[in-house]
């Protein structure tokens, strides 16, 4: 699931060359997709986080993967409009939300006692998985049968793939009926208030370094492909 989220800037790079010759467009104008992208996924965090805390993962993963894979065919209707070109980038930000890395991590948290943390690394396996595979695969799709196809080929087989197996694999927690039998004990929880903790240098120290690796990362990294 979690190599579905990167697809859209992992494998930009592969696509920027095919944009600027069939529409004429520079670099930068090809980059502000990703900065509509990055910015909109940011603002938007909190709210897809609260409706995580509220739905639970699987009822945003099976529709999110849904929605992530047709956007992303999507831009194979490109015609050369920067506003349809800001608008899908826009569109995969919102589908994004719904299958943020949280919602994985929220997943294997409610299922893992033991090892929690070997699980939630071998989780983040997936988005370095992605990070492999997606301009490979677009690259080779590009070269066979063109950029458009390789959107296509891409969002739709990916896409459903992971829409399926979250359907019928992902769930909120243990079965309820085994849960049921075997409750986990109740453990009184200590620490900051959620007003406190955001005022706390921890998490600021956290936030900043998270900005800091994502500008490195995502903003330079797709511009060597």
């Amino acid at each position: 699931g979690i190599t579905l989220y990167g697809f859209g800037y992992y494998a930009l790079g592969t696509f920027i060359h095919p944009l600027e010759q069939e529409f004429h467009w520079g670099r930068a104008e090809v980059a502000t997709g990703f900065i509509v992208f990055a910015l909109v996924g940011a603002l938007l965090r909190p709210v897809f986080g609260a409706l995580l805390d509220r739905w639970g993962p699987r009822r945003l993963a099976v529709p999110g993967a849904i929605l992530l894979g047709l956007v992303f065919a999507s831009f194979s209707t490109l015609t050369g409009s920067r506003m349809q070109w800001l608008g899908l980038w826009l569109a995969l930000a919102l589908a994004s939300g719904m299958i943020m890395p949280s919602v994985w991590g929220m997943a294997v948290a409610r299922s893992f006692v033991a090892s929690r943390g070997l699980a939630v690394s071998g989780m983040m396996l997936g988005s370095a998985g992605g990070a492999i595979l997606a301009p490979q695969l677009s690259n080779h799709l590009i070269k066979l049968h063109g950029w458009r196809t390789a959107y296509r080929v891409m969002g739709l087989s990916w896409g459903a793939v992971v829409a399926v197996i979250c359907l019928l694999m992902l769930r909120d927690g243990r079965d309820r009926s085994l849960a049921a039998a075997n409750p986990l004990p109740q453990v009184e929880l200590t620490g900051y208030t959620v007003l406190d903790g955001i005022r706390s240098a921890h998490f600021i120290k956290i936030v900043a370094s998270i900005f800091i690796s994502n500008l490195f990362n995502y903003f330079f990294s797709f511009h060597l492909l």
